[in-house]
């Protein structure tokens, strides 16, 4: 079933990547968690994460499956399994396992980017606009659809739209660093603070 990964949804993957070397170590006691808990979701999905990650798609689509199996109301199973049939060459299907993904989760932007993508691929511009106009409703501060959109109207030649949207996917970019700036800070300072206080009280 393997064709050459595309990985354009990797790329621009909402979740975040480990070391490759750490995925192995890990993919290890992954495996033994289903050995003993067969029967358990997240012992189905932690394997199929780092299988994935490994692009060890057919054991990612076993593990996956089975997941949305024991929790057929749980839309991450689906996504995921979207995600797996888009690097193995099969944007059709991912189509449909993020349609199945949404009815189950309309709020999620992230699968709607995703389908956007997708959709885009496969020719579908108008449908395509129309889930990154969503996602952007759905999650005013992500700056993932405005891009999209912006290179979505670049390639359709409508230079103003994108020049739009790419200013607001830069600023909410520059806004999302900012928070995450002021987050590390805060947690060092909370360090220092607590290391102030020990030194005090030893």
């Amino acid at each position: 079933m393997s064709k050459k990964p595309k990985d354009r949804l990797a790329a621009k993957n909402e979740y975040p990547d480990s070391d490759a070397d750490e995925s192995y170590v890990d993919l290890e006691n992954r495996e033994g968690e289903v050995r003993l808990n067969p029967g358990d979701y997240k012992s189905r999905m932690r394997p199929g994460l780092a299988y994935n990650e490994l692009e060890m798609y057919d054991l990612a689509i076993v593990e996956f499956e089975e997941a949305g199996r024991l929790r057929p109301k749980d839309s991450m199973p689906l996504g995921m399994l979207a995600r797996v049939f888009h690097a193995m060459g099969y944007p059709e299907k991912s189509v449909e396992l993020l349609k199945d993904a949404i009815r189950l989760n309309p709020e999620s932007a992230i699968f709607r980017t995703m389908l956007g993508r997708c959709l885009e691929e496969n020719g579908q511009i108008d449908k395509d606009i129309a889930q990154f106009k969503e996602a952007a409703k759905l999650a005013p501060d992500a700056p993932a659809p405005h891009a999209e959109l912006a290179e979505t109207y670049e390639a359709q030649g409508m230079a103003v739209e994108a020049r739009e949207e790419k200013e607001i996917a830069d600023r909410l970019l520059k806004d999302m660093e900012k928070e995450s700036r002021r987050e590390t800070g805060k947690r060092m300072s909370d360090e220092i603070e607590a290391m102030f206080r020990r030194r005090m009280t030893d």
